[in-house]
């Protein structure tokens, strides 16, 4: 099991496109590589249900500006994914 957490953002653009919208909540896992020399540090990645392929920031922008994005083709086909939001818990099963 991969435990995944919930975070809670504020838009002011879409706020005042919206009045009233709230927060965005996105479900985020904390992510590692694997590299020819052991293990990449930590990143957090954005699980997109949306997405129907991953977005791996190295292989896009030259910095970590850029948030890593985890959607389906390859990845999210392969594991269930959990969550409830109203306990604040999620987690991805592999299958």
């Amino acid at each position: 099991m991969i435990k995944l957490s919930f975070i809670e953002l504020r838009d002011r653009k879409l706020e005042k496109l919206v009045p009233g919208y709230g927060y965005l909540t996105r479900l985020i896992c904390n992510t590692k590589f694997k590299t020819f020399n052991g293990w990449t540090k930590s990143h957090d990645a954005i699980i997109d249900t949306g997405a129907h392929i991953s977005i791996i920031f190295a292989y896009l922008a030259l910095d970590e500006g850029m948030p890593l994005i985890l959607g389906f083709k390859t990845l999210l086909e392969e594991v269930k994914i959990c969550f409830d939001h109203k306990d604040n818990e999620a987690w991805l099963e592999k299958l």
